[in-house]
């Protein structure tokens, strides 16, 4: 197991309980044709959740919790390799809502908690750490983002 796993993967000492919190990254695309790839990421962020969501129950019957996050854009040395395509994602709305891309610790934040004993009770569930974006999209707030949003729910 390497260090991100264990960083990622708790026991507690009580209830002995596994939490695995999965970040779903982007993968590297290159000599991809533009545009080529963004419905292949987005069902692979769909596979994840599907995943959480269709195991949470089975495992929770066994003693351990299931959690993703959904990250947005995040500032990274692979995501600045990519920056038209990673970090460009979503400028509009981010300059629309006044926020800069997420920093990495931005990102932990959401993990630690959902590792940690006040998420104990919480399983099967996808928290998004997008400044708003999907949420926006949802709401119809921001109606940029509602096709993506749509596509993520399989609408």
């Amino acid at each position: 197991m390497g260090a991100k796993d264990r960083a990622a993967t708790r026991i507690t000492g009580e209830t002995n309980d596994v939490v695995r919190c999965v970040p779903v990254r982007r993968q590297a695309s290159a000599g991809r044709r533009r545009g080529q790839g963004k419905a292949d990421y987005m069902f692979s962020k769909q596979a994840v959740c599907a995943y959480v969501a269709t195991q949470a129950l089975t495992l929770r019957a066994r003693g351990i919790r299931i959690n993703a996050i959904c990250p947005g854009a995040t500032d990274t040395p692979l995501a600045r390799a990519n920056a038209e395509r990673w970090l460009g994602f979503g400028t509009d709305y981010r300059e629309a809502a006044g926020v800069e891309v997420s920093q990495p610790i931005e990102q932990a934040g959401p993990l630690l908690f959902l590792c940690s004993d006040a998420a104990s009770s919480i399983t099967g569930t996808i928290l998004t750490a997008d400044h708003g974006y999907f949420t926006a999209g949802v709401s119809g707030s921001f109606p940029a983002a509602t096709p993506v949003v749509t596509f993520m729910l399989g609408r």
